[in-house]
């Protein structure tokens, strides 16, 4: 192979890398932004940058059918397509998302078939059978056939460790005596709770912040001791 060749194959390996952790990176931020929220902010952040392209090198003559044609092009192309995209890989696994666009290439040669009338030969038809048979075959089920889930309890809001000291010091009326050192090995600086998953499945709805829940704590806990 020459150079060219090498330096081809070892961009689409990078694309092909970066595409895939895209769909890691997109199972986990759909833990948080919902799909459909999450798709707008994409595609608000793809309008303002054709905003911007648009007034450095001027807008291009094109005609209102072309206007249309590129606007349906988008809504279909990258609107219903990454709206589905995310709603799949939310609803299922990075790898399983990842596999099922990896099918990609046969929806192609049927839609190259229906609309620009080009010709399945039999050799294009095997193959086709065979990456379909293939991503069937290695797609992970266990999602479906799970008997648990996980589930996160805890509250949309963040407390710092020093606001959280405050609050129990004045719901006990007492100073407390601290110790501070440096960060200890494995202490996380900031957490952060993702509660959709219980809110949509278990309707978990938290409405006592942090500063109404630590002296209703407190208060129950002196009630349980008093009553031994």
């Amino acid at each position: 192979m020459n150079n060219k060749t090498v330096i081809g194959l070892l961009c689409g390996l990078g694309a092909a890398s970066i595409w895939g952790g895209m769909y890691v990176v997109s199972k986990v931020v759909l833990e948080i932004i919902p799909p459909f929220a999450l798709v707008s902010l994409r595609l608000l952040l793809g309008a303002l940058t054709l905003v911007i392209v648009l007034l450095i090198h001027g807008v291009p003559k094109i005609s209102h059918k072309q206007f249309l044609q590129v606007l349906g092009v988008g809504f279909v192309g990258y609107g219903i397509s990454l709206s589905l995209q995310f709603l799949g890989t939310k609803l299922s696994t990075a790898g399983n998302g990842s596999l099922v666009t990896s099918a990609t290439p046969a929806f192609v040669l049927v839609f190259a078939w229906l609309l620009l009338k080009e010709t399945i030969t039999p050799r294009r038809l095997i193959a086709l059978i065979l990456a379909t048979l293939g991503v069937i075959a290695v797609i992970d089920r266990s999602v479906q056939r799970s008997e648990y889930r996980i589930y996160n309890l805890g509250c949309l809001t963040t407390t710092s460790l020093a606001d959280l000291v405050a609050q129990i010091e004045r719901a006990l009326g007492k100073k407390a005596s601290l110790e501070r050192v440096s960060d200890q090995p494995g202490d996380v600086p900031f957490t952060y709770a993702s509660i959709e998953r219980a809110r949509e499945e278990l309707g978990y709805d938290p409405q006592t912040p942090v500063s109404e829940g630590i002296p209703k704590f407190v208060d129950w806990f002196r009630r349980r001791r008093n009553a031994r």
